[in-house]
């Protein structure tokens, strides 16, 4: 009776010492790690919207999947505005930004992050598939076939990726289009 005791007391002693190298470890890289993802998201705004000079960051907390809006402006004038959106695909929640011109046209989408099929749905952050969206104006639906006005061609194979990238875009630039008066007024 003896042996298994000792056994489970050398292992209790390994596993304390192990599971406190790792929370130290975390404790030490959490804060590099969110420092990196923050310069990844605002390099990726700058990419969408690249005459913006200045922005402002609004939480959203009432609209499905929105969580924050980047408004940006050049001396003073809207220039448009970056959603961070988190819609649902294949795979999980996919990290979205989508950018819109103050005209209203998209000034495309950035992917983050997400869980998907490797192959398949994660060729959504190809710029083929990317680049359907720079210029359209919303609402958008998904096509197997062709893209053009209003429709965006899905990744083959990968359909769900492409609906929940598109009804992430729409939800984001709805919010953004109702905002976008009380944006240029400099109102939050």
């Amino acid at each position: 009776m003896q042996e298994p005791l000792k056994l489970g007391a050398v292992l209790l002693v390994i596993t304390t010492i192990c599971g406190g190298l790792l929370g130290f470890v975390n404790a030490r890289t959490a804060p590099i790690i969110a420092q990196g993802k923050e310069k990844a998201q605002q390099v990726a705004v700058q990419q969408l919207l690249p005459l913006a000079k200045e922005m402002e960051e609004v939480e959203v907390t009432d609209v499905g999947k929105l969580t924050t809006v980047f408004v940006t402006y050049d001396s003073g004038t809207y220039i448009g505005a970056v959603a961070k959106v988190y819609p649902d695909g294949f795979g999980g929640s996919i990290e979205l930004l989508v950018g819109m011109h103050a005209d209203g046209t998209l000034a495309g989408v950035q992917v983050l992050t997400h869980a998907e099929t490797p192959g398949l749905g994660a060729n959504m952050t190809q710029d083929a598939f990317k680049n359907q969206f720079k210029d359209q104006q919303t609402p958008l639906g998904v096509s197997k076939t062709t893209s053009g006005d209003g429709e965006i061609m899905a990744i083959t194979g990968a359909t769900i990726t492409s609906r929940a990238v598109v009804d992430g875009v729409n939800e984001a630039t709805a919010y953004m289009k109702a905002h976008q008066a009380a944006w240029e007024k400099g109102e939050y």
